[in-house]
């Protein structure tokens, strides 16, 4: 099963309602792909839309913020961390390029 065919899966489950699982799942994704920005993106949108807005701020931390609930989010995940650079790297595990 390719990447594009689990999103889809996530997909599903989110409209069902099963946001602890994709969410689950979503993390998993990120280990195998941790360079695709839809995961990450997608595991922020999952998290905010669930309202855990400083988890959903830790996954958009690495993208441009255009929108201003993105600033929102990834400010109050660097005040959660206590604006702590070492413990964001430690956190966010990235291990793509």
């Amino acid at each position: 099963m390719d990447l594009q065919d689990k999103l889809f899966e996530i997909d599903a489950e989110i409209s069902k309602g099963l946001k602890l699982r994709a969410a689950d799942r979503l993390k998993n994704l990120l280990g195998h792909y941790p360079d695709e920005q839809r995961i990450w993106l997608k595991l922020a949108e999952v998290y905010y839309e669930a309202g855990f807005y400083d988890a959903a701020g830790k996954y958009w931390i690495l993208t441009e913020p255009d929108e201003e609930r993105i600033k929102q989010c990834v400010e109050m995940y660097e005040k959660s961390v206590n604006y702590s650079g070492n413990q964001i790297l430690k956190e966010l595990i990235f291990r793509g390029d």
